[in-house]
């Protein structure tokens, strides 16, 4: 299984929501803290969660979703949104993601801390017995 990414750009973000590119970039993506590197633009896992549970909440509440931030509670001809049900499927597939990323992390944090710690007494002997 691939490792689990902790931020994706925003065509990989639209698949992963199961949203058309052009929907994802004029509708969502004004709504998501984005982080620039250089010329790329990504998005953290973590605020695609975010925005899952903000969605679900409004889609639960019987609130009328509408498309861009106008709030105006139009549709584009063609286009659908995600229902709470796959919205929540797809916030568990996330979240699954990013706790397994985050133990992987944990392990790799301690690991090196461990190298460093015997790097330290290996040169704390060496050190006394020169």
């Amino acid at each position: 299984m691939p490792d689990p990414k902790l931020a994706v750009r925003p065509d990989e973000a639209a698949r992963m929501l199961s949203l058309g590119r052009t929907f994802f970039r004029k509708s969502v993506l004004p709504e998501l803290v984005t982080v620039d590197v250089g010329s790329v633009r990504i998005i953290p896992v973590a605020e695609l969660l975010r925005w899952l549970d903000r969605r679900a909440a409004t889609n639960s509440a019987g609130e009328q979703t509408g498309g861009g931030r106008s709030g105006s509670g139009t549709r584009a001809k063609g286009t659908s949104y995600p229902r709470a049900s796959e919205l929540a499927e797809i916030r568990e597939r996330l979240r699954r993601g990013v706790a397994r990323c985050s133990r992987e992390r944990s392990e790799a944090t301690s690991t090196v801390v461990e190298l460093d710690t015997h790097r330290a007494s290996r040169s704390r002997r060496r050190h006394s017995n020169g």
